[in-house]
């Protein structure tokens, strides 16, 4: 049925095929509506603008009232790079970013978590569209629960603002560039995977976007499925709306590992969300209303001891922001109210956290090129205290140099494994305290001859009260710091463009090596007058030692021991023939086939080879 279904999909683009496109940049909106580019221009800059005489309509302008120019944040990925990662997952976007580190598990080495710099991945916030997807039973999020092909920006908040997260833009059609497109990969080990993309215009004022996912990995007996939908519609002159939806499923068993052998993991998590935005006749101010429900079903089975365990969760949302403009000042404030409700095999009974966060964010800019920016958060969960975070950041921007100082404090509650967990031996603490985290440095980037960018980047992170996992329980451990300095480079020359970086950092504790290095080379050329393009890219990461990690499935937690892993290096490579709107590829990873273990008990040392097709069409 599989290979029926890929023939009908290949007839399909065959007769569908359009002129070149190069490496596939296809033109498509961020993952919001806006009024209009001359709106937003006016917001940014403060100045009154002329509003069109055209009716209202969808524009390719990025919207999120939290990232305007002003409140900017650090975007390291787009949809164009696609087609420099070896599509294992979302999280390979994350493996140049010296502040960052991939956490493996389960898929044979598939990227699954992802957590910051010596940080665990409960203590790293994951966003899509702003709206934190993190769990909240074991504040993990599953990364393969999101596909690369279906975003448009991944943006890590970070100098920019008070928060310190990553934030997905999904990709969204715009009305003049509807499409369609299909990626089909296969790989060693029993590797398949579907991906399908479609997104049209009903009329003048709606647009429909459905995609999905499906993909199979023999050795685990791995099955993962992502299906999406949007609908963008104008309501009246100045309301529109955006409904998106979500629906994912996931299973896979690990017949190895050193404390639980023969563990099976299942999952069914859902996401809906509604969007409303209104654009007065005031173009410097935009309100923004959303309703969004989350609903998450796991187990966890362990055949050798005949157990399992089942959690389950309802989150939901609603939430309002506005944006002001004061002559050269900029406000962004946000109020949001969150209802969770947790229970499960591993609780006595069905836990409700209710949440309110308020948020005010400013900008102002002190010369043409200096800013100084500040936010200041609340938050209250019913029966506990509330507690306060600041941020202050002074940004320095010309057309070549760009530097930025910055310090912020988050804070968390303690989740509910950590609270309320009930299972033999295991057990939660109820008694625990927010876990704090202050971080402070600064940032420099240059760009020289258009040709060669740099990087530098330096800070320090202070946690007070971190919550750790002993083995049995959870407890307030005794204050953790560490220092952190990396750097990076762009050179572009002829057709070759040459990328590198590095991080190091000073700790007791190392969670992320601690030292590293990258290099990525990539070469794009035009062949027969265009018709055919041509891409080959290679990356080289080499790691240093750490302290090892340890991974609970009971629990769900991720912990470390006082043991040190080994240094290790891995290679990938990846050749691309674009021929029209096809793009033909195959790629490679590990192909020395070094083993390496980043999880203890999870080792990896597969040569992981894929090839494929990506295939873009216009309706």
């Amino acid at each position: 049925m599989k290979s029926i279904l890929f023939g009908v999909f290949i007839f399909y683009i065959v007769i569908n095929a359009q002129p070149a496109s190069d490496s596939l940049e296809v033109s498509t909106a961020q993952d919001s509506l806006s009024i209009s580019s001359i709106r937003q221009d006016s917001i940014t800059s403060g100045r009154k603008a002329a509003l069109p005489s055209k009716a209202f309509v969808l524009q390719p302008v990025y919207f999120d009232t939290l990232a305007f120019k002003t409140f900017r944040a650090q975007k390291i990925y787009d949809f164009n790079q696609l087609i420099f990662t070896n599509y294992n997952g979302f999280a390979d976007a994350f493996r140049r970013i010296a502040d960052y580190r991939v956490f493996d598990l389960l898929d044979m080495g598939e990227p699954r978590f992802i957590a910051g710099l010596n940080l665990l991945p409960h203590q790293t916030a994951l966003a899509v569209n702003g709206s934190i997807q993190n769990d909240p039973i074991s504040g993990l999020y599953n990364t393969r629960f999101l596909s690369l092909d279906a975003i448009a920006e991944i943006d890590v908040h970070n100098a920019e603002n008070g928060e310190e997260k990553i934030n997905v833009l999904p990709r969204t059609t715009i009305q003049d560039t509807p499409y369609s497109r299909i990626m089909y990969r296969e790989g060693d080990f029993g590797y398949t995977a579907l991906d399908i993309q479609f997104a049209t215009k009903i009329n003048k004022k709606l647009n429909v976007q459905l995609g999905g996912t499906n993909t199979f990995y023999d050795p685990n007996a791995y099955h993962g499925v992502i299906y999406r939908a949007q609908l963008q519609a104008q309501l009246a002159a100045n309301w529109y709306s955006k409904t998106t939806l979500y629906l994912n499923r996931e299973d896979t068993q690990i017949r190895k590992g050193l404390i639980f052998p023969y563990y099976a993991y299942w999952e069914r998590r859902n996401r809906w969300r509604q969007d409303l935005y209104r654009g007065p006749a005031d173009s410097a101010a935009v309100w923004h209303f959303w309703l969004g429900v989350n609903n998450s079903t796991r187990k966890n089975r362990f055949a050798s001891a005949g157990l399992v365990y089942e959690f389950k969760y309802d989150r939901y949302r609603l939430g309002t922001e506005r944006n002001w403009q004061i002559d050269s000042l900029t406000l962004c404030g946000r109020i949001l109210a969150t209802q969770t409700k947790i229970w499960g095999s591993p609780f006595s009974r069905r836990y409700t956290d209710s949440d309110l966060l308020a948020r005010l964010k400013a900008a102002y800019p002190l010369k043409a090129d200096i800013a100084l920016k500040a936010a200041l958060s609340t938050v209250y969960r019913y029966g506990r205290k509330a507690f306060w975070l600041p941020a202050l950041s002074a940004v320095y921007s010309s057309r070549r140099f760009t530097a930025h100082l910055f310090i912020r404090q988050t804070k968390r509650y303690p989740l509910r494994t950590e609270q309320s967990f009930n299972a033999f031996p295991y057990s939660g603490n109820k008694n625990l305290k927010n876990e704090q985290q202050t971080n402070m440095g600064g940032s420099l980037s240059f760009l020289w001859n258009n040709h060669f960018k740099c990087a530098l980047q330096a800070g320090r992170k202070i946690l007070d009260k971190e919550i750790l996992f002993n083995g049995t329980s959870f407890e307030n451990g005794p204050q953790r710091h560490f220092s952190y300095f990396s750097a990076g480079l762009d050179y572009g020359f002829y057709k070759f463009t040459l990328a590198g970086g590095g991080q190091i950092n000073l700790a007791q504790i190392h969670l992320a090596p601690a030292k590293s290095f990258w290099l990525h080379v990539r070469y794009h050329d035009r062949w027969l007058k265009g018709a055919l393009i041509t891409d080959a890219i290679g990356s080289f990461y080499a790691y240093d030692g750490q302290n090892q990690l340890e991974y609970n499935p009971v629990v769900e937690r991720f912990y470390w021991t006082k043991a040190v892993t080994a240094p290790y290096y891995l290679f990938s490579y990846k050749l691309v023939a674009t021929i029209k709107s096809a793009q033909i590829y195959t790629a490679m990873d590990n192909p020395f086939a070094r083993q390496y273990s980043i999880i203890n008990g999870y080792s990896e040392f597969y040569r992981r080879l894929q090839f494929g097709v990506n295939w873009v069409l216009r309706n």
